[in-house]
């Protein structure tokens, strides 16, 4: 009698990547109020150090850890976010403030994901593209650096 091949666990219930929240800590947006939202990978500086004799360069952490950048689009609508995002963005470069957030996903309307961003700094405005030969909707871009950011417990 052959071996029958066991049956494999599999995850049908996988997260999608929509349905998600971007909410600035103390700053009045409505919300859903962002199209994308766009992490870099965060980066840990290494030391080489040669080993003597042997030529084998052993890599050790550095002590600095990158948390790289958070890029955000919206769509314009018009509506009062568009002036309040303007505002945000002209605020940080008039006085360096920096900003706090979090990025909320939701799954079958019950939160599955709490990512908190320390030290947002705006550091790009992208204006929207203009193309007279289609009818896309205007999307700015808003990219920060950031100081520090760790997804929280739900």
């Amino acid at each position: 009698m052959a071996n029958r091949p066991q049956a494999v666990e599999t995850n049908n219930d996988a997260y999608t990547a929509n349905l998600f929240t971007f909410q600035f800590t103390n700053v009045d947006l409505a919300s859903p109020n962002f199209q994308t939202c766009e992490i870099s990978p965060s980066e840990v500086q290494t030391v080489e150090v040669a080993e003597a004799g042997s030529g084998i360069i052993k890599k050790y952490h550095g002590g600095v850890i990158n948390f790289g950048t958070i890029s955000l689009t919206r769509v314009r609508d018009g509506g009062k976010d568009d002036k309040r995002m303007n505002d945000i963005i002209s605020a940080f470069m008039a006085t360096g403030v920096k900003l706090e957030g979090y990025l909320i996903k939701w799954h079958f309307n019950k939160i599955v994901r709490n990512v908190y961003f320390e030290g947002l700094c705006a550091t790009t405005k992208a204006p929207p593209t203009y193309d007279n030969a289609t009818p896309a909707p205007e999307v700015v871009s808003y990219t920060f650096t950031v100081d520090y950011y760790e997804e929280q417990p739900i």
